[in-house]
């Protein structure tokens, strides 16, 4: 009802709020919204699958395999906004 969507509007902002990587495109639009509720902090991203943009890629669109993994993307957003947030990321972190 509304409060989901206040709710999820709030968390959005929030997300927004505490992120320090720019979000004036898509692909950092897209980076708040699907990954920043999680990774607030881009420093914590330290490449534990690696820091290549196929391997991020593949962490993305499959998730992780450790205790703490991230979801799979795969079914919740397109292969194209895959490929924008990889890039972005890869960007960012000054990753090959």
């Amino acid at each position: 009802g509304e409060d989901a969507v206040v709710a999820a509007a709030d968390a959005d902002a929030a997300a927004t709020a505490a992120f320090s990587w720019p979000n004036d495109t898509e692909a950092g639009e897209l980076f708040v919204v699907h990954c920043a509720p999680c990774h607030t902090d881009p420093t914590t991203m330290q490449g534990v699958y690696g820091t290549e943009a196929a391997t991020l890629k593949l962490l993305i669109t499959d998730g992780g395999n450790n205790i703490m993994s991230m979801p799979a993307f795969r079914d919740r957003i397109s292969a194209t906004e895959i490929d924008l947030i990889t890039d972005y990321v890869v960007e960012q972190k000054g990753w090959d």
